[in-house]
């Protein structure tokens, strides 16, 4: 994490390209509870239509990783721990807390299945943010805006590999 920054980015950032990875660091400068949820607003554009964690990162398991404690998925949470307004963007995580945390665990969710804003922005544009809050029993304790993140215009090139066997001698 940089510092105390609160980030997001897609691991792939070309426009209108699936993100591969979409990665959320922030500091919630509160202690999370089990029910807390983490709710991330999109910015216009981005569509979050098939959203799920990536099983396959290091901080699916606990998304404190590094820190005391753990949080995991609230897997009774709409099916599967993740909630989806596609209409609004948001993505809605409900946690569950076991141990003592600190209020300066950093926080990592990765999301896969995100397909990035078709509409490149470099940094002399301001890029692109995203919306982060953490909501306990309905009353919105945290509200961030990540760093700006930046969208790539897509390329048109293609590169052709051609493989030849040859016999051994």
């Amino acid at each position: 994490m940089f510092g105390q920054a609160d980030v997001a980015f897609p691991f792939n950032q070309m426009a209108g390209q699936d993100s591969n990875v979409f990665q959320t660091m922030f500091t919630p400068s509160e202690v999370l509870q089990t029910g807390d949820i983490i709710q991330l607003t999109f910015p216009s554009g981005t569509s979050i239509d098939n959203v799920s964690l990536d099983t396959f990162s290091p901080f699916y398991s606990d998304f404190n990783d590094f820190g005391a404690g753990s949080i995991t998925l609230d897997t009774t949470y709409s099916g599967d721990g993740v909630g989806v307004s596609t209409t609004a963007r948001q993505v809605k995580i409900r946690v569950n807390v076991s141990g003592t945390l600190d209020t300066n665990d950093p926080i990592t969710i990765d999301l896969k299945k995100i397909i990035n804003p078709s509409i490149p922005k470099g940094p002399e544009t301001g890029g692109y943010t995203l919306g982060i809050k953490v909501i306990r029993a309905g009353q919105t304790l945290m509200n961030k805006t990540s760093m700006p993140y930046f969208i790539n215009e897509a390329g048109s090139n293609n590169l052709t590999v051609r493989i030849y066997a040859g016999s051994a001698t």
